[in-house]
């Protein structure tokens, strides 16, 4: 990946939780125009946000907020092998 895609993707990411500058936003505009391969991930970006809005609308009690202590001692565990 070239840095400019590096970057790219940073940005587009980055982009999901603050508001971009304006130099920032002309750059993504830019190479998101002129790479295909950017192009494709800007895309799948903003569908993977738009599911992962609708299943937190139709399911919000789904995840409470905090994990049982057993499944935490269990990851714990998992994660040492």
């Amino acid at each position: 990946m070239k840095s400019s895609c590096t970057e790219t993707a940073r940005l587009l990411s980055e982009s999901r939780d603050r508001r971009l500058s304006l130099r920032e936003r002309i750059h993504l505009r830019f190479h998101v125009t002129m790479c295909r391969m950017c192009h494709v991930y800007a895309r799948q970006l903003s569908a993977l946000s738009r599911i992962c809005n609708a299943a937190s609308e139709h399911a919000p009690d789904c995840c409470p907020g905090k994990l049982p202590e057993d499944r935490k001692a269990r990851i714990r565990e998992a994660m040492k092998d």
